[in-house]
């Protein structure tokens, strides 16, 4: 027999001109969380305005 096991996930992103901010939490089945953030900050420099992630 199989068990089916699902994680609850929740993503956040707040995004600005030249900024964006994520939160991420993932919630197992025994209850504990893990949680992370990061931003990304466009490059003046690219053509594209490609952002530039950032691990923090």
């Amino acid at each position: 027999m199989r068990a089916t096991v699902g994680w609850h996930v929740e993503m956040e992103f707040l995004e600005g001109d030249q900024h964006t901010r994520a939160v991420a939490m993932v919630r197992l089945p025994n209850g504990s969380e893990v949680r992370a953030h990061g931003r990304a900050t466009a490059s003046s420099h690219a053509s594209g305005r490609r952002p530039r992630a950032r691990r923090l």
